[in-house]
């Protein structure tokens, strides 16, 4: 299941690099250029509850649907009890109506009004989306690990030492790996706990890969502003070459 979901973040992210540089591709006319679309991120719910996985979260400016579509377009993505967006809302050289500097975006979750709104802006921003009662829940963060005493650390060290290394060579890969349940000599049942590990970070892993496409968004961004600055200060040679009609 984590397969196809980090495919389809992949895509995202490869959509929003592909908008950029056909938007900054040197023979397209600069009348013609779109602008880069503003990106909103966060949790979504209803009722203060995730939401199914898949549930649509789109935006809109002045009543007009501004998401952008395409095979690219998911909806949320929901694990560990947590449910998380990522939408593009275009800009209005992309859509007539839709976002310029200033105007707002509303939201729904599930065809239901959200209750937040935002201002429309180039690049990525947060927004926790609730719609109906309650609120909208924050994105999980990670939880830091305690840090091991001098004398747990020796301990660690001295059982560590007790058992002889396997060669890399002879290790499984996570593809391969398979963890059989045995029954150890006091009756307990030993050897599990794969699948057990991966559903506590289940929803660390959604917003993981939501923040990662939010990161690639923020350097797209800055990349499309140094080319479109980088453009505009570029001085215009003559066709004819600087030195023509000079005598020697």
């Amino acid at each position: 299941m984590r397969g196809w979901k980090r495919a389809d973040l992949g895509r995202v992210a490869a959509a929003v690099a592909l908008g950029v540089a056909w938007a900054l591709a040197p023979g397209r006319p600069a009348v013609a250029q779109p602008q880069v679309p503003a990106t909103f991120y966060g949790t979504a719910a209803i009722d203060g509850k995730p939401v199914p996985d898949g549930t649509e979260v789109r935006g809109y400016v002045g009543g007009l649907d501004c998401t952008q579509l395409g095979p690219n377009y998911r909806g949320t993505i929901t694990e560990g009890g947590v449910s998380v967006y990522l939408v593009n809302i275009v800009h209005d050289s992309q859509k007539t109506g839709c976002g310029t500097a200033g105007k707002t975006v509303t939201f729904t979750v599930g065809g239901r009004p959200a209750g937040q709104t935002a201002e429309w802006k180039q690049g990525p921003r947060q927004v926790n989306l609730n719609a109906g009662s309650g609120q909208a829940p924050d994105l999980p963060t990670a939880t830091p690990t305690r840090a091991l005493a001098p004398s747990e650390v020796a301990a660690t060290a001295t059982e560590q030492a007790r058992y002889t290394p396997i060669p890399a060579a002879s290790l499984p890969t996570d593809e391969s790996l398979a963890v059989t349940p045995t029954r150890g000599a006091g009756g307990g049942v030993t050897g599990q706990g794969g699948d057990a590990a991966g559903s506590n970070e289940a929803g660390g892993l959604a917003v993981g890969y939501v923040l990662l496409v939010v990161l690639g968004a923020i350097a797209l961004t800055g990349v499309a502003i140094g080319l479109a600055l980088s453009r505009r200060a570029a001085p215009r040679v003559s066709e004819s070459g600087p030195d023509e009609g000079k005598g020697p």
